[in-house]
């Protein structure tokens, strides 16, 4: 079923594997993977870090207070590129940041869930809500039953345009200035900002 995962093996009943992932603009970077063995994951228990580029590679974490704040890597933690406060960056799976690197990184660990993921999301605030899969997943995967039409909000991000609003009929999501139809088959392997008064969001491997 994790057609999209770079290699897989079995240990036990959990799925261990890798993947790597390009930058060559802005994208989000959704968390697919967690320690192997369960327990607290930092970013840099997944994250093969002799792939990120110190004080180059840039990492955005969206604060609902904030905005977006950038992190780099020094070699030996992250730290705050505004404060130069060093920080460790714990995962949630599903959870989301944007990268800017001219290399790869290299993702490694057991995989979060193989059947269905229920987002956590922060109600009233804008969350990044990224897919929990290491396969690609599109708008079909998520229920949106739940959302309020015409007031909830999703964001995907454009390179060349930023964050783009879009809000749903009851059926369909649309392009908030332009009208226009998002298919169904739209990939949202990046993730997408949402603004909800729902407090999780349930995203499914197959499209039932």
């Amino acid at each position: 079923a994790l057609a999209g995962l770079a290699f897989a093996q079995v240990e036990s009943v959990n799925i261990v594997g890798y993947k790597t992932e390009s930058y060559p603009n802005f994208r989000g970077q959704p968390m697919q993977f967690v320690k192997v063995g369960g327990g607290t994951t930092l970013l840099t228990d997944i994250l093969d870090m002799s792939t990120v580029s110190p004080f180059d590679d840039l990492l955005q974490i969206y604060d609902p207070a904030a905005g977006f704040i950038d992190y780099m890597w020094n070699g030996d933690s992250w730290f705050n590129a505004s404060t130069d406060e060093e920080v460790e960056i714990e995962i949630v799976p599903g959870n989301a940041f944007l990268v800017l690197s001219p290399g790869d990184w290299l993702f490694t660990g057991e995989v979060a869930s193989i059947t269905t993921y229920d987002h956590p999301i922060e109600a009233n605030v804008f969350t990044f809500v990224g897919n929990a899969f290491p396969a690609d997943t599109t708008l079909a995967n998520f229920d949106w039953s739940a959302i309020e039409p015409y007031a909830d909000l999703i964001q995907l991000y454009d390179p060349s345009a930023g964050f783009i609003d879009y809000m749903f009929d009851g059926a369909d999501w649309f392009n908030a200035s332009n009208d226009e139809i998002l298919p169904a088959s739209t990939l949202l392997n990046d993730g997408f900002l949402i603004y909800t008064g729902l407090t999780s969001i349930t995203q499914s491997l197959v499209v039932q």
